[in-house]
């Protein structure tokens, strides 16, 4: 297999000799510029990355600040419901030692009455009380599960933001060794022939310089003529796709050295 790569590469290295000079400044600025195109779009979309891993953050400390307001609320729901709840005590209490004051047996039924009214209002207190105590207790574990998952979603976003970051400089000093190679590139190119490169590269999707293949341009996807083509596969005069104006180039698949 290694073999095989070798063989390719030499290959590739005949093909690239054989070039017309200012077609392979050409191709290789223009593969110089498909690196750096590739690059600016990743170090694009970093800070969205960072974002992305912000956001997640974010929605736990929400989600936490959430679950306290509502604890909050079941809090001063508790006190509510024990101040209620005193309030019925208070009150059987009184009834109850008011007990050996009546006189009647009538003026009796009735108290009665009004100490087991009392005494059912205070049973569903103490349950509307206890179920409330539950829903804290529930709340307390959820509260301690939103604390944790924060730190975890802190250690993920530190994590993720150091390497993210690293990538961004590590694409930074490479973006900058590209803009210098393409420099040292675009100083052999002719004026006029490099001001159509940029022109068409603006125009054209970044794409200005594109092999033919199976007789027709990569960057248009149509048919070339048969005699354009056969001037093409010499390699040796500049000849651009008469649909999209793309410089044009022959190589059956082989690409410049080290791209």
């Amino acid at each position: 297999m290694p073999e095989a790569k070798s063989e390719v590469r030499v290959k590739s290295e005949e093909w690239e000799a054989e070039l017309n000079e200012q077609l392979r400044l050409l191709i290789n600025l223009q593969n110089v510029d498909k690196k750096i195109q590739r690059l600016v779009e990743e170090k694009r979309i970093i800070p969205l990355k960072i974002a992305e891993v912000e956001k997640k953050l974010k929605n736990a400390e929400q989600a936490l600040e959430d679950k306290k307001a509502q604890y909050k609320k079941k809090q001063q729901e508790k006190k509510e419901k024990e101040i209620l709840l005193d309030d019925e005590l208070q009150r059987l209490k009184k009834l109850k030692s008011r007990t050996s004051e009546i006189k009647t047996n009538k003026e009796y039924q009735a108290h009665m009455v009004e100490i087991e009214t009392t005494e059912k209002l205070i049973g569903e207190a103490e349950e509307k009380l206890l179920t409330v105590m539950e829903q804290l207790e529930e709340w307390t574990l959820e509260i301690n599960s939103a604390e944790e998952r924060i730190v975890d979603a802190l250690k993920e976003f530190q994590c993720k933001k150091e390497q993210l970051e690293a990538d961004d400089s590590q694409m930074g000093e490479l973006l900058n060794e590209l803009k210098m190679e393409r420099q040292k590139v675009t100083e052999g190119i002719e004026r006029e022939l490099y001001e159509t490169y940029n022109t068409l590269l603006r125009v054209r999707g970044g794409l200005a310089v594109v092999p033919v293949e199976d007789g027709s341009c990569m960057g248009c996807r149509l048919q070339i003529p048969p005699q354009v083509f056969n001037d093409v596969k010499k390699n040796q005069d500049i000849i651009t796709c008469s649909y999209c104006h793309r410089f044009l180039y022959w190589g059956e698949g082989l690409r410049p050295v080290g791209t």
